[in-house]
């Protein structure tokens, strides 16, 4: 599945980051998150269209903000490639 296709399907896929060295879940743009366990760091499939490219140090930092500040990145607000 290509990551166009995974951002229409409404699913929702846990994974472990190595990156990360933590559970995390991806989620489709129109994916119902209402069922997942308060505190889980979620990424949209916008968000991982911004991230792709990012080294891990950049994708570290993402997390941080993501985790610290309940955030969602924009891609307006990103420089990319951090």
């Amino acid at each position: 599945m290509t990551l166009a296709q995974f951002a229409v399907s409404k699913r929702l896929l846990r994974i472990y980051s190595r990156v990360l060295d933590e559970e995390i879940w991806l989620a489709a743009d129109a994916a119902d998150v209402t069922c997942l366990p308060d505190g889980a760091v979620i990424y949209r499939a916008r968000e991982l269209v911004l991230l792709r490219d990012w080294s891990p140090d950049g994708l570290r930092l993402a997390h941080e903000v993501k985790t610290r500040f309940g955030a969602e990145l924009e891609p307006e607000r990103i420089e990319p490639g951090l």
